[in-house]
């Protein structure tokens, strides 16, 4: 079997990868040289970067972005359908809600494509924490434009949605930024251990969306559950800024390359690597049926039952 160890050192070279973490540098097995001045990446607690300081910001990140699912549906055949719901001669436009879902968030989708790779680099350059901070808000900023219009306004919420992709957001984005910080502060020998510990919390928080429905129909009011949602968000920032530190110290970071940004540099990347354009394509063949049940499922439900 070739040895990866020269191509993972050029692409180092280049400024392509963080070759700190392909080397398994840790902070559990090197101490960082001095600590952290800056409030904002130390956090107020000054705790030390691990998995288990991660790990409830992950659990709510996914909890807010899983828990509109069940009900996200039913909103969107509310806005192109004419007549009452609830009235049993009423004809539910499900075809034109599917549509116009499915192509706003074929948008947001692809504006996070391009900027979600250059998120990673940068988050190379100035640490961790700014870009988890960063995705964390966009991630409950739709459930805030569907609370303010009480989820009557379709323009709200796609627009916000666009936008939120046009600054990397998305299902995906802060599966990434996790990851790395995991990688940070984890050797090699137990780092798929610990994205065992992601993955499970993962499922966790996927588990509570039900419950989070029963909630729903308990409240019987779209006003109270979305603020329930939206506030689970905004603590979830909160605790991101107040609690989890920053996991990149300053010298291991990269130095700022302007060229590397293009969204063509990932592709480069893939190129002289031979184990990424696998990997891509096995979450490719992985994701798009996962994401593609998730466009038409819960509608296709509705229609049946």
């Amino acid at each position: 079997m070739t040895d990866p160890t020269p191509l993972l050192e050029a692409e180092a070279d280049e400024g392509l990868v963080d070759d700190s973490r392909n080397r398994g540098v840790a902070f559990e097995e090197s101490a960082p040289e001095g600590k952290v001045k800056s409030y904002f990446h130390s956090g107020l607690f000054s705790l030390q970067p691990s998995t288990a300081v991660v790990l409830p910001a992950c659990f709510l990140a996914i909890l807010c972005n899983t828990g509109l699912n069940p009900v996200l549906p039913t909103y969107q055949v509310s806005w192109f359908t004419e007549c009452d719901l609830d009235s049993p001669e009423c004809e539910p436009n499900y075809e034109e809600a599917q549509k116009w879902a499915g192509i706003f968030d074929s948008i947001q989708n692809l504006c996070a494509f391009c900027v979600v790779p250059q998120l990673g680099r940068v988050s190379d350059v100035i640490g961790r924490k700014p870009i988890i901070i960063f995705s964390s808000i966009f991630l409950w900023l739709p459930l805030l434009s569907l609370w303010v219009t009480n989820a009557e306004s379709p323009l709200a919420y796609f627009s916000t949605t666009v936008i939120c992709g046009i600054f990397g957001s998305s299902k995906s984005t802060y599966i990434g930024i996790w990851n790395a910080y995991i990688a940070d502060v984890t050797s090699e020998s137990n780092r798929r251990l610990h994205f065992g510990y992601l993955g499970s919390i993962t499922g966790l928080s996927m588990l509570m969306t039900p419950l989070l429905n029963k909630l729903d129909l308990a409240l019987h009011s779209n006003a109270s559950f979305l603020k329930i949602l939206t506030l689970c968000g905004v603590v979830n920032s909160i605790y991101i800024l107040l609690v989890v530190p920053e996991s990149l110290e300053k010298n291991r970071r990269n130095s700022f390359r302007r060229r590397k940004l293009f969204p063509t540099e990932m592709f480069k990347l893939m190129k002289r690597s031979r184990i990424l354009p696998w990997v891509s394509l096995i979450m490719l063949l992985g994701t798009t049926p996962e994401f593609g049940v998730a466009e038409i499922g819960l509608i296709y439900l509705n229609d049946e039952y």
